[in-house]
């Protein structure tokens, strides 16, 4: 009779921890199932994230260029008008030195030889200033987008390493959780 007892109560005790086993790892594998969830949200977040600098970095790229093509044709243009003007006033200045030329007025001649020469003076140093101002700003302009893309690019570099590093801490916490459920089952399966 005592044996028979002992023996009900040893199968009853079997059936008991086999309910707590399997209860034990439906909820392991619920836990899993979490843990799983969430490393692939965090990595949709960080996937979301790394596309919209991406595009924003293309769309300022993008912005840039135009900023300096824009720049650069107005430059160009205000300089061909400029020059273009210069060349005119040079024109009208020779014209009319040889109409003194044709004139037997020596005096005449070289005081309108001296306005040419003046003219061509002024105008040299003006083109000249012209021009230097002109390649100042370029140089400004791209010195500026250097340091904007330089800019760019770090915030990128930055931003990789940052996700690189939620990546390395999320992949240690779900080792550890993993390693939390394992010695739990462990510890089931010993008692």
């Amino acid at each position: 009779m005592k044996v028979m007892r002992l023996l009900d109560k040893i199968e009853t005790s079997n059936s008991e921890q086999s309910s707590h086993l399997k209860t034990v790892q439906g909820d392991q594998h619920h836990e899993l199932q979490l843990l799983d969830f969430k490393v692939n949200s965090l990595l949709n977040d960080l996937r979301d994230q790394i596309q919209d600098q991406r595009k924003w970095t293309e769309t300022q790229l993008r912005r840039s260029e135009q900023e300096q093509a824009y720049h650069t044709d107005q430059f160009l243009n205000a300089m061909k008008e400029r020059l273009e003007a210069a060349e005119k006033k040079l024109e009208e200045n020779m014209h009319l030195s040889l109409k003194l030329e044709n004139t037997n007025k020596p005096q005449q001649y070289e005081m309108a030889l001296s306005l040419v020469t003046k003219y061509e003076n002024k105008l040299h140093a003006r083109i000249t200033r012209f021009e230097r101002q002109i390649w100042n700003e370029l140089e400004e302009i791209q010195n500026e987008y250097r340091s904007g893309f330089q800019s760019v690019h770090e915030a990128l570099n930055s931003l990789q390493r940052i996700q690189t590093t939620k990546l390395k801490l999320e992949k240690k916490k779900f080792q550890k959780d993993i390693k939390k459920i394992r010695c739990k089952v462990t510890e089931l399966q010993e008692d």
